[in-house]
């Protein structure tokens, strides 16, 4: 390591302690204790820079560093909060679409079957009615993201497969497979 004079060192700027630093963003803790020896070293003997002066800068430097690692994190934590969004919205997406599909196999499994099914309407002025349809399941559709089953009414209601209240394998619904009927 070279030597420097007194006058050389009494007379060096920050670019010279820091080097070619050239934002703020690029210091080091090490840049600021860099400075604050070369502050130390180059002050007046007769007034010294006091001790509660000096601590309060060495304080500032530790809170600079300690908002430093605390921005690190935060940026980590964001990019594992998107990260853990996508994986969210990408998991509801998939039991979404298994729901889906097991209510698409339900509904086909219905196929030939009858069902009895309380819909509910609301009219105009707000009132709720209850409709019973009972109808042979001719089919399975899925209708603004819900799988509803096709009757073979005149209507050809569709139901949705909570609004099922009893399947039976004939229209009477008094026999089933094993000589009952399935309640649901």
């Amino acid at each position: 390591m070279g030597s420097i004079s007194a006058t050389a060192f009494a007379n060096a700027s920050v670019g010279d302690v820091l080097g070619a630093k050239t934002s703020m963003n690029e210091l080091q803790t090490e840049d600021f204790f860099k400075l604050l020896v070369t502050e130390l070293s180059q002050q007046d003997p007769f007034e010294p820079v006091k001790n509660q002066d000096l601590l309060n800068q060495i304080g500032s430097i530790r809170d600079m560093e300690a908002n430093a690692k605390m921005n690190q994190t935060l940026e980590k934590l964001v990019t594992q909060g998107e990260e853990a969004a996508a994986v969210n919205f990408l998991l509801n997406e998939t039991l979404t679409s298994l729901g889906l599909q097991s209510d698409m196999a339900t509904g086909a499994g219905l196929i030939g079957r009858y069902v009895t099914a309380t819909v509910y309407s609301t009219d105009d002025a707000g009132k709720v009615t209850a409709t019973t349809i009972t109808g042979k399941v001719v089919g399975v559709r899925l209708v603004e993201g819900q799988v509803r089953l096709e009757l073979d009414t005149p209507e050809k209601d569709l139901v949705a497969l909570p609004d099922i209240t009893e399947v039976s394998l004939n229209a009477t619904g008094d026999e089933a497979d094993d000589g009952q009927t399935t309640n649901g």
